[in-house]
């Protein structure tokens, strides 16, 4: 009895032994993977941002690799507009998106705002076969901002800081802006998870701030980071970003516009605001039969009901943000210069200017193709009601509107002057 108690303590030890053993091997493997990973955010993002905040990402990575590719990493010190992209990789050796992190210095043109219905796209992503509700819900929300602004501004997945420089001299840096972008589904992201985004674009913004010799000070963000709505809502009840909308239609009959929003909190310093409108598959089918005939002519209804759907989104730019702003249209670009006011017929792009605290302001309208067609003879209203608004919601002057002529309808063609992809069957882009 003796002997086998013997033997069986022998054998548990041995066993715990190799127990043990098995356990500080993968301990350590783990350590030297996670250190490994550490090292390889920290050399492709240029020392920006802390690399175990990064692994804390998508509940937790312990490996990962950034791509060879130059444009995809940070060279130390930061010289200009740079970004780093950063992936998680599976027990299979396999690569998905987990980070990533842009600077953009300020004036800087290579990286402009751009707005026109033919880079917005505000429902692509949304549009699924079969699908009876294209304009239900946003591909992303409008830009929420971080407090009352100055800081920048945060969606679901995605937080930019924004470092503005002390004392900026004539054609020099202006600010430093760094975003911060889960790159895995948006709608998994966690408010923690936002936290460690905020944290991190904080982190970056300063430190490129510096490197830059721009001289800042950030603030630390707000720690309450709700998930922005995607959702959009009966226009009757606007507010926020599109409330403007809402007094709007309450002493005008709707007609033809959008029945549907979406905004996001406004705020008395914030560098960017929008706010989308759309119609309805509901509204679109019931105005449709007393559009004009070429629009019947040249184009069915299906495809705008399932892949095309009709929309005009509003837009403001303050600060150094209105330096760099273009409409893109089908063809070619067009820089919008502060001071100024017009059309970009080519992008369906209208646009105003105006002087906010002694810094320069540009506001947009965006309107869909061909909804614009059918709405022409309203859009100088739509345009002036949100134009005032933002305007005096920010305590702007010398406000310049486009001229009466750019709101005129178009002239009736044989063929609409777009692209063979717009005709007829238009498919979705």
């Amino acid at each position: 009895m003796d002997q086998r108690w013997n033997r069986l303590i022998v054998g548990v030890a041995l066993l715990g032994l190799a127990f043990g053993g098995w356990s500080l091997w993968t301990n350590l493997d783990e350590l030297r993977t996670r250190s490994r990973s550490q090292e390889e955010i920290a050399k492709a993002c240029g020392g920006l941002v802390d690399p175990e905040k990064v692994l804390s990402l998508h509940g937790g990575t312990l490996r990962a690799q950034a791509p060879d590719d130059a444009d995809d990493r940070i060279t130390a010190p930061v010289t200009g507009p740079e970004r780093c992209v950063v992936y998680r990789v599976t027990g299979k050796d396999k690569l998905f998106g987990l980070f990533q992190l842009s600077i953009r210095p300020k004036p800087n043109e290579r990286y402009a705002h751009l707005v026109g219905n033919s880079v917005t796209a505000p429902f692509e992503n949304e549009i699924r076969e079969g699908t009876d509700n294209p304009v239900r819900d946003a591909d992303i929300p409008m830009e929420h901002p971080l407090g009352d602004g100055r800081l920048g501004s945060y969606t679901q997945g995605r937080v930019t800081m924004k470092a503005v420089c002390d004392a900026p001299g004539d054609g020099k840096l202006t600010s430093v802006s760094a975003t911060a972008l889960a790159s895995y589904d948006p709608d998994t992201v966690t408010a923690e998870e936002r936290r460690t985004l905020a944290a991190l674009a904080r982190e970056a913004a300063q430190k490129a701030a510096a490197q830059l010799d721009c001289s800042a000070q950030l603030a630390r963000p707000p720690k309450n980071l709700d998930p922005p709505n995607r959702r959009l809502g009966a226009a009757t009840a606007a507010d926020g970003t599109c409330a403007w909308y809402a007094r709007f239609l309450h002493g005008a009959d709707r007609g033809r516009l959008p029945d549907r929003f979406l905004s996001a909190p406004t705020s008395a310093r914030a560098w960017t605001e929008s706010c989308l409108l759309a119609l309805s598959t509901d509204e679109l089918r019931r105005i449709w039969p007393e559009l004009n005939p070429w629009l019947h002519r040249d184009f069915e209804l299906e495809p705008f009901l399932r892949h095309l759907p009709w929309w005009m989104q509003t837009e403001s730019f303050f600060g150094d943000e209105a330096t760099a702003v273009t409409a893109e249209g089908v063809i070619d670009q067009t820089p919008l210069k502060p001071g100024t006011a017009g059309e970009v017929g080519g992008a369906n792009v209208w646009w105003a200017s105006s002087t906010c605290q002694g810094q320069p302001a540009l506001h947009t309208l965006t309107v869909a193709y061909p909804y614009d067609r059918t709405v022409r003879a309203r859009l100088s209203a739509v345009f002036r009601a949100y134009v005032v608004d933002v305007t005096a919601r920010r305590g702007c002057a010398d406000v310049k509107f486009p001229s009466a002529s750019a709101f005129k309808e178009a002239p009736e063609v044989k063929e609409p002057p777009r692209d063979s992809g717009r005709s007829r069957t238009p498919s979705a882009r």
